[in-house]
């Protein structure tokens, strides 16, 4: 078909411009569509940093909001261990403070009551066993705490 139409250039003057007329045309046409579709082009890629742009400040936001809760998670551990070691360190206080009352009693019968020392090693053993009731039931208490400790800890580190 290329030999038709340049046998038809060649000899009709006419055809050979109407032609080259069309083939601007189709050109023109083409180079138009092409400039299109570059701008839609740019115009999916402009989108698309947009929408980059929204997910990664939506991501840093979400960072950014999830740090704080696990610096506040963190404090609130803090605050916790610190009222966890008060109360340990109250209860020892507590118990030193029962037996050097026990002890000191114990020592003021002696003294006074050599006469009624059967007596006393009676209320000496008795005074000892409800010491050791206190010390097992502090031990008891030490160790819900632990377990109450460990409890929050695995609830904390669940959540985070």
């Amino acid at each position: 078909m290329g030999k038709l139409i340049d046998r038809y250039r060649k000899t009709d003057a006419d055809f050979n411009i109407e032609f080259n007329l069309y083939l601007q045309e189709l050109k023109s046409q083409n180079d138009q569509e092409k400039n299109g579709l570059h701008e839609i082009i740019n115009s999916l890629k402009q989108e698309l940093d947009q929408l980059n742009f929204k997910k990664n400040k939506e991501i840093q936001k979400i960072l950014a909001d999830k740090n704080d809760e696990i610096t506040n998670l963190k404090l609130s551990i803090i605050a916790l261990r610190e009222l966890l070691e008060r109360g340990a360190f109250d209860a020892q206080d507590s118990i030193q403070k029962t037996t050097q009352s026990y002890e000191n009693e114990i020592r003021q019968l002696k003294n006074s009551c050599v006469s009624l020392r059967e007596e006393l090693e009676n209320s000496e053993y008795e005074k000892d066993r409800d010491l050791q009731k206190l010390l097992s039931s502090s031990s008891g208490e030490i160790s819900q705490l632990r377990q109450t400790i460990k409890h929050l800890r695995n609830k904390l580190e669940n959540n985070i």
